[in-house]
């Protein structure tokens, strides 16, 4: 059987990963027995695991219909247009339609989910129960959480925190501030996942040391202006807000 050389490629979303991923998964087809059951390509979500698919069906349909796209595809990845020909395409588009289930084409958690269904006592567990959280049911949690920590807050941390949320959207009201803070959690949680340490979170020291931002201390003027108590505030609030557009607020 041929190979194909190992290869990293480390950019930015949107710049074509998922086009040569595809391509590479033609490329490997093309290579005498590599099955589509031998084949796997993991992301992190589920709308980026989708595209595979849909990618990869979508060029081998345009290469079993349209020569000049069979040739550029052929070009573009290095195989033989004589072997491969408008006919191979055709076969392998139908070959990978009928065994796209058999592909292992997902998510990280979802493929680390299957070995542990699959092998429970080598990860230390008694059973092979194991599942992944689907996006709406990530949603109700991640708002079921964000209703638990505002519950805990006294009201100058409210205060504080209404006031950050107005300072990161231009001086304006927010008309839904849990929305808005539940989609701040979703940004930031795999930056958590990251840096779990609580003390590396809103440590202003520590970030800036003696360098303060020229915006330090906006929502504690306005709290001030407006009249609210300023008691000790937690400060990791005000640290894990980001300004929009890169600009302070």
């Amino acid at each position: 059987m041929s190979t194909i050389s190992n290869l990293s490629i480390l950019a930015s979303a949107g710049t074509g990963k998922t086009f040569r991923l595809s391509d590479r998964i033609i490329q490997l087809l093309a290579q005498d027995g590599v099955a589509h059951q031998n084949i796997a390509a993991l992301t992190f979500t589920r709308a980026a695991a989708a595209e595979f698919i849909v990618k990869l069906v979508q060029k081998l349909q345009e290469a079993a219909t349209d020569e000049k796209k069979r040739l550029d595809l052929c070009d573009r990845i290095a195989i033989d247009p004589s072997v491969h020909d408008r006919k191979w395409f055709q076969q392998t588009l139908r070959t990978t339609l009928l065994e796209s289930n058999r592909m292992t084409m997902g998510t990280l958690d979802s493929f680390f989910a299957k070995l542990v269904r699959s092998f429970p006592l080598e990860v230390g567990i008694h059973t092979g129960v194991a599942t992944t959280v689907s996006d709406h049911e990530a949603d109700d949690l991640r708002m079921a959480a964000l209703q638990a920590t505002l519950n805990r807050m006294n009201s100058a941390e409210t205060a504080l925190l209404l006031t950050n949320l107005r300072n990161f959207n231009d001086g304006e009201d927010i008309a839904n501030p849990m929305e808005t803070l539940a989609e701040m959690a979703k940004a930031h949680h795999e930056l958590l996942v990251t840096a779990p340490d609580k003390d590396k979170w809103g440590n202003s020291e520590r970030i800036w040391k003696d360098r303060k931002p020229k915006w330090s201390g906006y929502a504690d003027k306005d709290l001030v202006q407006s009249g609210t108590s300023s008691e000790a505030p937690s400060p990791r609030i005000m640290t894990t807000l980001r300004p929009r557009n890169g600009r302070p607020s």
